[in-house]
């Protein structure tokens, strides 16, 4: 799983910034978010493919579940 850089959320116990990725779960993608200063899973939710054309507008998704924690 490739993540990226999220743009303005940071991690609650240290203030680094956050990365999150998808992984394909088949008919949706589980969402995945990280701190990689204090290495700890931040959020892990799950996106259903259902109304998202592509790849580029799940990350766009993505990155909005990651900013409201």
């Amino acid at each position: 799983m490739q993540l990226r850089r999220h743009p303005s959320a940071n991690c609650e116990c240290c203030g680094a910034s956050l990365w999150f990725g998808l992984k394909d779960e088949g008919k949706g993608w589980k969402v995945v978010s990280e701190c990689r200063n204090c290495w700890r899973d931040v959020l892990v939710q799950y996106l259903p493919s259902q109304n998202i054309d592509d790849e580029d507008e799940a990350y766009e998704r993505a990155e909005l579940m990651v900013q409201s924690g």
